[in-house]
């Protein structure tokens, strides 16, 4: 097994394409096929939310499939990372383009519902068996904590270079919903993503573990009696409501609060978002490094905590204006980055300790259980999204940060009884 840093390299690329679209959906669906689209509030939300559920369920069998997958000659893990990406690109592209494929509204949420539940699943697809892959590549947690570094760069400029290619979307839906330029974009998204999910492939070894030959409800109920990783499960469930309704709102809040309405200035927020994601891969590692994993995701919890409710009283006192809104992502890529930082290393961490104890590499039942906790709790965020965007209640868009505040505490209170810093 290699551990040298180039190795971690070639396979942490394909996080890259994976963040790009992850996120340009995340940014942008829900504002797209609400204003622009001009899909239902509660409608867009509905599909949000059912796509959510579908990754949560593909979370659990795929993560299981991979590790009951025998190795064969391309390899357990490579094989679902080979036919997921081309798989997912051709539904990142269907999903925006509806109106290549329609002349009207009459079929939109069919459409919407069918594109992003194959989204999901494609996802599902590969970042389990990709995600688990890490632990076997890995010896120890200094190295994930490599690998995680590494990732996180993708992630982050992954995440700047899909809201960036949301916000090009986004002008010139605006000013055509069928537009020629759309197909050279995707065309070079998808050609690169498969280029950069090469040298995974072909330079970094998947290794032929034990196979787990146990049933899937035998594995859940194994690595869900663990009451360390049950008290981190739920914590992470609860934070993921919050901040997937903050993220998919995200856009809306902007042009709400604090009129962050042309594109030059969203271009300036995406700006201030990825700033704010850099620097909190740096300090948020370096609080790890020096206190420990649990002190740096309660701390950026409650810096999110804190520092969001004041966007309700500038919003109140009347006084946003695209300063303030350059300010506030700054605000969420520092407090809420700390999330794509360490939730794989821990996922590891759990599958290492586990696979120490009772022999058997349930890596990818991990993954899987992880994920499918985190997408059904973010299912719960986007309906949310959908129902406060029709103004059919007291709250509306402009609690959202309220709201991602009290998940958030409610989070902080179930990770304090796991043993993360034991890890």
């Amino acid at each position: 097994m290699r551990n040298n840093t180039s190795y971690f390299f070639y396979y942490s690329l394909p996080r890259y394409t994976m963040s790009l679209m992850q996120n340009a959906v995340n940014f942008s669906i829900f504002y797209i096929y609400r204003n622009l689209f001009l899909l239902g509030d509660i409608e867009t939300g509905l599909g949000i939310f059912i796509g959510r559920i579908v990754i949560g369920i593909a979370s659990l069998l795929f993560g299981y499939m991979s590790d009951k997958t025998n190795h064969g000659i391309i390899g357990r893990r490579k094989t679902y990372v080979g036919i997921g990406m081309p798989l997912l690109i051709f539904s990142f592209f269907l999903m925006f383009n509806p109106y290549l494929f329609l002349k009207d509204t009459t079929y939109l949420f069919t459409w919407f519902l069918i594109t992003v539940i194959l989204f999901n699943l494609f996802y599902g697809l590969i970042v389990i068996p990709y995600q688990a892959w890490m632990m076997e590549i890995t010896e120890k947690t200094e190295d994930r904590m490599v690998v995680s570094s590494i990732q996180q760069i993708m992630n982050t400029v992954g995440s700047f270079t899909g809201i960036a290619f949301a916000l090009i979307m986004i002008a010139l839906l605006e000013d055509s919903l069928i537009n020629p330029s759309f197909i050279i974009a995707f065309l070079a998204i998808g050609i690169s993503g498969l280029v950069l999910m090469l040298p995974s492939l072909f330079k970094v070894e998947d290794i032929d573990k034990n196979n787990n030959r146990t049933s899937i409800l035998s594995d859940m109920q194994i690595i869900i009696s663990n009451r360390n990783y049950l008290w981190w499960l739920i914590s992470l469930a609860f934070s993921m409501i919050g901040v997937f309704l903050l993220l998919t709102v995200l856009l809306d809040i902007i042009q709400l609060v604090f009129h962050v309405t042309n594109s030059t200035q969203q271009a300036y927020f995406a700006i201030s978002f990825f700033i704010g994601s850099i620097i909190s891969y740096i300090f948020w590692t370096r609080i790890t490094v020096k206190r420990g994993k649990i002190t740096a995701i309660i701390g950026s919890y409650l810096l999110s905590a804190i520092t969001l409710p004041f966007i309700n009283i500038i919003n109140y006192l009347g006084v946003g204006n695209f300063i303030f809104g350059y300010l506030f992502g700054f605000i969420v890529g520092i407090s809420l980055g700390v999330y794509y930082v360490f939730i794989y290393t821990i996922i590891a961490d759990f599958s290492d300790k586990d696979e120490q104890q009772t022999g058997v590499n349930r890596s990818g039942s991990f993954t899987g259980i992880s994920l499918a906790f985190t997408n059904i709790f973010q299912a719960i965020g986007g309906l949310i999204a959908g129902l406060l965007a029709s103004n059919r209640f007291i709250i509306n868009l402009e609690h959202t940060t309220l709201i991602t505040s009290f998940f958030l505490l409610v989070s902080i209170i179930f990770i304090k009884k796991s043993e993360l810093k034991n890890m």
